[in-house]
């Protein structure tokens, strides 16, 4: 959970690794990435936003900024650039690292950058600092 435009109302990010139950699934091709370096297979984000009477609601803005579809294993919600808005960084199985920054409240992906300097190859983000 993170507070990510200054508007004093939390946020829920969730990275879903996977999207079935696979103690119940009959294809077990769907728990492996299509392809192992970028894989297109994964699960989308979820952004909910949390309002006053406590009820979650999908925040289809922020959804569309941070177009993501990954095999997530981990959040990092910080303000890299010192801007007062909260960065978001996507490590993940199977694809480049994502991170997206955010610009007055909007979210701008950066990834590119990442790999144009060789960054962003951090497989296996089972955790971050």
């Amino acid at each position: 959970m993170a507070e990510l435009d200054r508007d004093g109302k939390l946020y829920l990010i969730i990275a879903p690794y996977l999207n079935q139950n696979l103690w119940e699934s009959s294809n077990t091709l769907n728990v492996m990435p299509d392809n192992f370096s970028d894989s297109t297979n994964g699960v989308p984000i979820q952004v909910y936003r949390i309002e006053t009477n406590f009820k979650f609601e999908i925040d289809q803005e922020k959804l569309t900024q941070l177009n993501h579809i990954g095999w997530g294993h981990s959040i990092g919600v910080y303000d890299i650039r010192n801007t007062g808005y909260k960065d978001i960084w996507f490590p993940k199985d199977y694809s480049t690292e994502k991170l997206f920054l955010n610009q007055n409240s909007t979210y701008h992906d950066i990834s590119n950058l990442l790999l144009q300097k060789n960054y962003g190859f951090g497989r296996n983000g089972m955790s971050i600092d």
